[in-house]
Formats: C-alpha cells, sequence, structure tokens
C-alpha cells in the first residue's frame, strides 16, 4: 500500500512532467493529430484495409492516447478489486471499449452526422486522462463504462477513412482496429500488473504519468481544434 508521501510524489512528479509533456506534445504531432496510413487514400483491398486498422489508431496520437489511457485505467480497475470475478469484469469493459470504437466506425460509414466530433475526441482524451491522474484506490466501474462508451466518438472520428470502402477492406479495417486495440489493451495490462507484483506503488506511479501526459495531449488536440 503507497504511504502518503509517496502518493505526494507522484503527484508531485505528474504535475511537473504534465507540464513538460505539453510542450512535448505539441512539438511532436505536427499540423495535424489525425494521421490517415495510406495518405489519405480510401482503403481497396484486403490487405490495404488491415494496415490501416492496425496503423491508424497508432499513428493519431489523439486516439493512442485514448487507447493507451483507457487500458492503464482498466488495468488499475483491475489491480484494485480483489474477488474472484474481476478477470471477467475487465474483460466485460474491455469489449465493450471495443465494440464501442467498431460502432463509431460503422455510423460514419452508415452515413450518421455526429455533431463537434474531434472537440468531443479532445474533450474525451482530457477526462480520461485526469480520471487516471487522480484515481487511487477507488476507481469505478462506472467511470470505465462511460470512457469505453466514449470509444464511439473516436470511432466515428477514424471511421472517415473508410466512409467509402468497399465491403472487404471495411470488414479488414475493422478486424485490424480490433486486433490493435486488443494487443495494447493486454500489453499495458500485463505490464502494470508485473510492475504491482514486484514493487506495488510503481504501477500507481507510472499510471499518474500517463493520465498526465494523456491530459498534455487533450489540451493540444482541443486547441488546435479550435484554431
Amino acid at each position: 500500500m503507497p504511504t502518503f508521501l509517496q502518493r505526494s510524489r507522484a503527484i508531485q512528479r505528474s504535475t511537473r512532467l504534465c507540464a513538460a509533456s505539453g510542450l512535448a506534445v505539441a512539438g511532436i504531432t505536427g499540423p495535424s493529430l489525425a494521421h490517415h496510413p495510406m495518405g489519405g487514400v480510401t482503403p481497396d483491398s484486403l490487405v490495404d484495409g488491415l494496415l490501416s486498422g492496425l496503423a491508424h489508431p497508432i499513428l493519431g496520437w489523439d486516439h493512442l492516447a485514448y487507447l493507451v489511457a483507457f487500458a492503464v485505467l482498466t488495468a488499475r480497475y483491475n489491480e484494485t478489486r480483489h474477488n474472484v470475478a474481476r478477470h471477467n469484469q475487465t474483460a466485460t469493459i474491455s469489449f465493450c471499449s471495443i465494440a464501442a470504437l467498431l460502432s463509431g466506425v460503422l455510423l460514419h460509414v452508415g452515413g450518421v452526422s455526429l455533431p463537434a466530433v474531434e472537440s468531443a475526441v479532445s474533450a474525451s482524451i482530457i477526462l480520461i486522462g485526469v480520471t487516471l491522474a487522480v484515481a487511487t484506490h477507488s476507481l469505478s466501474r462506472p467511470a470505465l463504462i462511460f470512457f469505453a462508451l466514449a470509444g464511439v466518438v473516436h470511432g466515428f472520428a477514424l471511421g472517415e477513412t473508410v466512409a467509402s470502402a468497399e465491403p472487404t477492406p471495411l470488414l479488414a479495417y475493422l478486424v485490424g482496429l480490433a486486433i490493435i486495440q486488443s494487443m495494447l489493451m493486454l500489453a499495458i495490462a500485463r505490464s502494470l500488473q508485473y510492475l504491482a507484483h514486484k514493487t506495488g506503488v510503481l504501477s500507481l506511479v507510472l499510471a499518474r504519468y500517463a493520465g498526465a501526459i494523456t491530459v498534455a495531449i487533450g489540451i493540444v488536440a482541443i486547441t488546435r481544434t479550435a484554431l
């Protein structure tokens, strides 16, 4: 169990990191935070659709920040639960996030119109970052479900690249998105579980770092959306 002093130091470090990250992210992300792996061209084959789905969330710093932050938040939720059903709960929440992301893509492809999508994406990044930065040992399942469902707006934004794609590359794109999100969540969950087992407090500190960086990315994203 982390001591009060350890928690205070973690908060101080996260605050300093947040300020530094804002400058770093502003220089890294370039003029646009959402990048198309096919250079903006709609995928027209199974391979192109799959590669686009695998790469698109990673090439866009805003979407990657959301995916990583949600994965860390889910892992922290799993870590703070001490019952047999916690793995089933985490699996359910992870499935919901993937389903929400794919649903957002299909909404865009289906011609549904969502207002202020980019602003909603940026706001969700800031909210999940703040939650991750301040959460300790009282993570709530409703909060995780909310952030999982927020994946709909991220999926909607990602769906722009396949809005006019044929069924085969579209299906491959969805498979790629599901694979990359599952791999990210699994890798981060395993890493944090290992760190928690070895050090205890280190996973909490890293979660705060991730939250601070996520907030910084969200601030940069929403600032550029407003410009």
